[in-house]
């Protein structure tokens, strides 16, 4: 069983990381956190167009849900979305390096179970599916972290309401 987000779901979670991986590619960010892949993708082209950019308090917000449900479970996952929302990277682009540093790993193949080097369409599949698995486990965290974030805004707001009577 394959766990896929509807439609509106992938909109919003795809919507929120596009802004937010805009906003730490502009360094609001601290560098530390995506040291891991900076060293590949400094060799990358920088992208010359503008992106729209979340704002400090949303990408903090979102910065804080990917690193406690993705960074610290799935270090792959991590890297995957940081090239394909920070570095603007495809899929295919994403595959081809990790194609190109991939060691052989067991494999079903038609001679039976053998240590091989994964195919680059294999490696493409593999891409989307974390991807898509990352966006999974994104989803809900990063909606209960706006919806908390909200309420703490309201009741702050009721009481400095009350306070001024």
């Amino acid at each position: 069983m394959k766990l896929e987000l509807t439609t509106d779901q992938y909109r919003w979670i795809d919507g929120w990381l596009h802004l937010w991986g805009a906003w730490v590619q502009t360094g609001r960010i601290d560098k530390s956190m995506i040291n891991m892949i900076a060293k590949f993708m400094a060799t990358v082209e920088p992208q010359q167009c503008s992106r729209q950019v979340c704002s400090d308090d949303d990408g903090m917000l979102i910065s804080r849900v990917v690193g406690a449900h993705l960074q610290q479970i799935d270090s792959n996952a991590y890297k995957v979305l940081l090239a394909y929302y920070v570095y603007q990277s495809s899929e295919i682009r994403i595959a081809s390096w990790q194609h190109a540093t991939a060691s052989p790993r067991l494999m079903k193949t038609r001679g039976g179970n053998q240590y091989k080097k994964p195919s680059i369409s294999t490696v493409r599949r593999e891409v989307k599916d974390t991807l898509n698995a990352a966006l999974f486990c994104l989803y809900q965290p990063m909606q209960n972290a706006f919806i908390v974030r909200d309420n703490a805004k309201k009741i702050s707001k009721n009481v400095d309401n009350v306070l001024a009577f």
